[in-house]
């Protein structure tokens, strides 16, 4: 009985520690037992796809998740769980076709029941979803057959396909739901049951959470490479370095600025830079006499070195050309323009403003808006624009620029909630609306596209912010490591990675 109740405590004190796994492939020799080793920041919040709004939670998502349809390089629309679609000419509906012979994790059948149950449970607002608006277009859906489902919509929408491959719009076992459904105490944020390469098989509370491939996977063109991914939580970013270089992980989401130059030359580590979907800017009351001549906002534009900002902030991005990141669908490629005082100078002259004037910087008190603040009016100094910098509370600030005091320039954060242009350059160019509102309503993918490429243009060339950088991740890993990339929506992508044997 003793031995008993020894082997069992210490059983007890070997879960309690968070072991971490030494893959062999980092010694030079294949265990196929062996699953991938990621060390993230932090625990998701949730594995629940439609409730949640952060970064980190669908780097895991979407591994046991997927959507109808998914998004392929340049923005492209890819079948997924449906094999087709097609929109009404009048674009207010939108039918899929489903495959056939999928099956959730659990075992129960994908159809158009089970995707109708989805949605109606993400538009639902008693589920208090967090991506409930990604839909709040659909006003009915209808199940045509076992494999064919059609959703109504209010009005033409240019991304109506779009939003059902978003990584929010992934489905989940019909079971689930129904459990939800009978007992609001139901936890959908541990549970994870969806069609997609690898299936939970343990939440780790506060220290890892593992993953195994799905033998039973639909795509057997994409059938998982690695038996299993584990995600470590570690917290410290030198911490996950350090884990790196030992071998201990083999895949660090994510770098500080910091941590990724110590890597930049290490011959054993491959970087990748995620992008997201937000933009840092400065916004400008262009109805103020100063900032009326677009001379001087193109001027105020070429005067910022925005390389130098991110290394003042220390903090990983690219510059910005234009309102829209690269990850948000309807970008459009505009080329930044480059850090030349010579050119702002000639600009500030021809519009008169050649002695300058002063300004007030309003920003919140947090370490990004501030530093960048700071350094935006170090360096609009050199084309004699003085700038006083104001700090506020978050809430203070926000509360300022909705009044109706006079504002003259701000550091702002923008990042569209559904995703897409029109989202973004809607709530944040309200004169452009009469155009946008054309150019949503478009039927025909192509040319909706080609509209939002004119409306960022002349964003650009009327230059009403201060475009400042779209922010990344950065990601490590073992040279070994292959598969790695990331989802046009920003999302870091691990399901198809795979290690790549040293033969040496």
């Amino acid at each position: 009985m003793k031995k008993s109740v020894a082997w069992l405590l210490s059983f007890a004190l070997l879960l309690a520690i968070p072991t971490v796994l030494v893959p062999t492939v980092l010694m030079g020799r294949q265990a196929k037992e062996t699953p991938l080793l990621v060390a993230i920041g932090g625990e998701p919040v949730s594995l629940d796809p439609f409730n949640v709004v952060d970064h980190l939670s669908p780097v895991i998502q979407q591994n046991i998740f997927e959507g109808l349809l998914a998004l392929g390089d340049r923005n492209r629309l890819q079948p997924q769980l449906a094999r087709e679609y097609s929109i009404s000419p009048d674009g207010r509906a939108i039918t899929f076709l489903l495959r056939e012979g999928v099956t959730f994790h659990d075992g129960s059948n994908f159809d158009a029941a089970a995707v109708k149950v989805n949605f109606d449970f993400l538009r639902d607002p008693q589920n208090e979803m967090a991506r409930r608006d990604l839909f709040d277009f659909v006003t009915d859906i209808v199940i045509n057959s076992r494999y064919s489902i059609t959703f109504k919509v209010d009005r033409p929408h240019y991304a109506l396909a779009y939003f059902f491959a978003h990584p929010q719009a992934s489905l989940k076992s019909a079971r689930e739901l129904e459990k939800r459904l009978q007992d609001r105490t139901y936890n959908l944020t541990h549970t994870a049951v969806g069609t997609g390469p690898f299936k939970l098989r343990q939440w780790y509370g506060g220290r890892r959470l593992e993953l195994v491939a799905n033998e039973d996977y639909w795509n057997k063109e994409a059938m998982p490479r690695v038996t299993g991914i584990t995600f470590l939580f570690v917290r410290e970013a030198a911490e996950r370095l350090a884990m790196l270089r030992k071998g201990e992980v083999e895949v660090v989401y994510h770098l500080t600025d910091h941590e990724r130059e110590e890597l930049q030359d290490d011959q054993g580590h491959q970087l990748l830079a995620v992008p997201r979907q937000g933009l840092y800017y400065i916004g400008l009351d262009v109805k103020l006499p100063y900032f009326r001549d677009v001379r001087v906002r193109q001027a105020m534009n070429y005067a910022l070195d925005k390389e130098r900002l991110l290394r003042a902030l220390a903090i990983a991005g690219r510059p910005a050309a234009g309102p829209l990141s690269p990850a948000v669908f309807g970008h459009y490629p505009l080329a930044p323009r480059d850090f030349d005082l010579a050119r702002a100078r000639e600009l500030m002259r021809e519009a008169g403003r050649a002695g300058g004037f002063a300004v007030t910087l309003h920003t919140r008190d947090s370490y990004i808006y501030r530093v960048t603040a700071l350094e935006v009016a170090r360096q609009l100094a050199a084309i004699n624009i003085k700038v006083e910098v104001v700090t506020h509370s978050a809430g203070a600030l926000f509360t300022l620029l909705d009044s109706e005091s006079p504002v003259d320039m701000w550091v702002g954060y923008s990042i569209p909630h559904t995703g897409e242009a029109d989202a973004q350059l809607r709530a944040d160019f309200a004169p452009l609306r009469p155009l946008l509102d054309q150019a949503r309503s478009m039927t025909e993918l192509s040319r909706a596209l080609d509209a939002y490429r004119q409306v960022q243009q002349a964003i650009y060339n009327d230059a009403p912010w201060l475009f400042l950088f779209y922010p990344t991740i950065q990601v490590a890993a073992h040279n070994n490591v292959r598969g790695l990339r990331s989802h046009p929506s920003g999302v870091f992508m691990v399901r198809g990675a795979y290690r790549e044997v040293d033969k040496r």
